[in-house]
């Protein structure tokens, strides 16, 4: 039995060493097939994988080129406006403008005033060094755009939410201030960074930096760093000390703030950073600067410029000097009418009067302008102080006149055969006679029956809307037409007591109607101008004289006016050992204050209020304006302003035979027509 299981036994080990045999064979007899799946699968997937990279890659190219296309798109779009080479080469310069007097003495300068060109090679080795102190310190190393600097710039601005930093480098600003506008857009930064890359290839680092400086606005009208130096310093810019150098090169950053004409203790202190950032950048030696304060540097300006009393009158001259010789690229030296005794003197007493009633008053603001009779420019003072306020209140500001507009209408009604002694009824208005339009007059007082001349010697409201009726509307204004008054005038009945804004240019210039005898006035400021050459671009010819009003008219409303003065409501500007005409007026709620008034040699007007419309206190035109008048004209020499009246047909010798024997004596003028259409509502 045991024998039989271990044969049982052996034919099974047997069996299974046969079947693992056989396994292995079959095992062997397979194997080949797998390897040949592998590597078919293999193919399969190294051809899948290159399938996708030449997908993945045709696509990267087709990207690409629309990448290109946008790129060159985007480069063509913001380059198609930028300036050709040509312009780039040959900038014109900025002009530079010096104003004289009428006597030849200088008034000032204004604009771009250049220096010479200096290359940068010559100038001061710390002035370069200041510049790239605080503008540009990798300028050296840079291709035109400072990377880090504008990474540091766009990380400021995203930290503090707004455009602190702009991380330009100097040939950007060179790009910007050269040929581009100071917007601060995408468009204009692009711009900027493609003029800048552009600026790098085509010029080197010393002659970008020779540009810069011979270009950059330095303020109070200095273009380039020499011009800097003889405006602040009086200087050429070679001769520029190290704090000379820091505090130009500070007023690059802000030229206005950090005027030391405007803001010394500023631009002192402006200085002072520069230094230190100097030192910061390795340029200076920190113990150099042991004990340097604004308050011990050893500074001293030179101002060249003209006094801040002369600046309002500079820029108006500056700002029509294209109309008379375009633009030259020149320097220019402008003789203008111009009274320097009267203009200083006028801006000091201006001032005075302000600084003196200005808080009890509240009246902020004033305005002064002088003109010969046949509309020369004297004086003007277009405000307290230029310093704090550009706008210029003889030229710019327009402002209801109120009774000063009141002397054409009495010259329409004279025109209109009516006399001085003519009577008008001085009584409230009822709603029927003035259409709704009640006006009252000044203090509710009424005196009947006046003559005209005293209607308008104490300024009767409502005698002056009955008198604008019976002369007519329209006729009042083709009055105030030829006189020289272009602002658009009400036809209504409150055009009676200046309702309608005129600029005091405009009214003062109509007065020295009256004071010429009735001829034309085109007020006028500029003689003579030529280029620093010395040669004459312009010379002011005298332009025929026209008669506008009869001279009879004239002469019977001077004596009116000069009744306003002996008797009426400006007494107060009466100036001993002359002879003064004028009007006062004063505009609802006290917001403006006049006093237009003339002699023989000079007619002038005062305005006095404030630029918001704010009302003044206690003023009207025969108080203040028409005291500070009497003083400005009553302290001012006019020896070398006398005035010879025109004589035309009608005048001389001629007009007073025609008027002995018979005649018009006004030489054709009497024949006035207006457009009489009235509206009373």
């Amino acid at each position: 039995m045991a024998a039989k299981k271990r044969k049982t036994a052996k034919k099974t080990k047997t069996k299974k060493t046969v079947q693992r045999k056989n396994a292995t064979q079959k095992k062997s007899a397979a194997k080949p097939k797998k390897t040949a799946a592998k590597k078919r699968t293999s193919r399969k997937t190294q051809a899948r994988r290159f399938a996708r990279l030449r997908f993945f890659g045709k696509w990267l190219f087709v990207l690409s080129v629309w990448a290109g296309i946008f790129l060159f798109g985007f480069i063509l779009y913001y380059a198609r406006d930028l300036p050709g080479t040509d312009d780039i080469v040959s900038v014109p310069a900025r002009t530079g403008i010096t104003i004289l007097a009428h006597d030849g003495r200088s008034v000032g300068t204004y604009g771009g005033v250049r220096g010479q060109d200096v290359y940068a090679d010559t100038l001061p080795a710390h002035l370069v060094n200041a510049l790239l102190a605080t503008e540009d310190r990798r300028f050296f190393s840079h291709f035109g755009l400072d990377m880090r600097g504008l990474a540091r710039a766009f990380t400021r601005n995203l930290r503090e939410g707004r455009i602190s930093e702009g991380g330009s480098t100097i040939t950007q600003q060179l790009a910007k201030n050269m040929f581009l506008s100071h917007d601060r857009t995408v468009k204009r930064k692009i711009q900027e960074a493609l003029l800048a890359l552009w600026l790098e290839q085509k010029f080197d680092k010393e002659e970008i930096l020779t540009a810069y400086l011979n270009r950059v606005y330095f303020g109070a009208g200095a273009y380039g760093i020499d011009a800097a130096a003889r405006t602040y310093f009086d200087k050429s810019a070679v001769a520029l000390s190290l704090e000379e150098s820091a505090l130009l090169i500070g007023l690059l950053q802000a030229p206005s703030r950090y005027s030391p004409f405007s803001n010394p203790d500023l631009a002192l202190r402006r200085t002072v950073t520069v230094l230190y950032a100097m030192a910061d950048a390795g340029y200076l030696d920190r113990g150099q600067l042991d004990g340097v304060t604004a308050q011990n540097l050893p500074l001293r300006f030179v101002d060249a410029r003209g006094d801040h009393a002369d600046r309002h009158f500079m820029e108006w001259i500056a700002d029509s000097i294209g109309g008379f010789v375009g633009t030259t690229g020149r320097n220019l030296v402008v003789t203008t009418t111009l009274d320097n005794a009267m203009q200083d003197n006028s801006a000091f007493l201006l001032r005075r009067m302000l600084d003196t009633h200005a808080q009890e008053k509240n009246a902020g603001e004033a305005a002064f302008l002088a003109l010969s009779p046949d509309g020369a420019v004297r004086a003007m003072v277009g405000g307290r102080d230029y310093a704090q306020s550009r706008f210029n209140r003889a030229v710019q500001a327009e402002r209801q006149p109120g009774s000063a507009f009141k002397p054409f209408i009495y010259l329409a009604a004279l025109l209109q055969g009516m006399d001085m002694s003519s009577v008008i009824d001085d009584a409230p208005l009822t709603p029927e006679e003035a259409g709704g339009y009640t006006p009252e007059n000044f203090a509710g007082r009424y005196y009947g029956p006046v003559t005209l001349e005293d209607a308008l010697a104490f300024s009767l409201n409502t005698a002056a809307v009955r008198l604008m009726r019976r002369a007519g509307i329209g006729h009042v204004i083709a009055a105030a037409r030829k006189a020289g008054i272009t602002s658009e005038m009400r036809r209504d009945l409150s055009l009676a007591l200046g309702s309608s804004e005129v600029t005091l240019m405009e009214l003062t210039a109509a007065y020295a109607v009256f004071a010429n005898g009735g001829f034309s006035v085109y007020p006028y400021a500029v003689l003579e101008i030529r280029d620093d050459a010395g040669q004459i671009l312009y010379s002011r010819d005298a332009p025929e004289i026209e008669r506008v009003f009869p001279a009879r008219i004239i002469r019977r409303l001077d004596v009116m006016l000069e009744t306003v003065v002996t008797r009426g409501t400006g007494r107060a500007a009466a100036v001993d050992g002359a002879r003064v005409r004028g009007k006062t007026g004063t505009s609802q709620n006290a917001r403006d204050a006049w006093f237009i008034g003339y002699t023989e040699n000079i007619v002038a007007g005062l305005w006095m209020g404030n630029d918001d419309g704010r009302p003044m206190t206690g003023v009207t035109g025969g108080t203040l304006p028409a005291q500070l008048w009497a003083e400005i004209i009553g302290g001012s020499d006019l020896t070398d302003l006398r005035y010879r009246p025109p004589t035309a047909e009608g005048e001389g010798i001629g007009g007073l035979l025609r008027r002995m024997f018979g005649g018009e004596e006004d030489g054709g003028a009497s024949g006035f027509r207006g457009d009489n259409t009235e509206r009373f509502n």
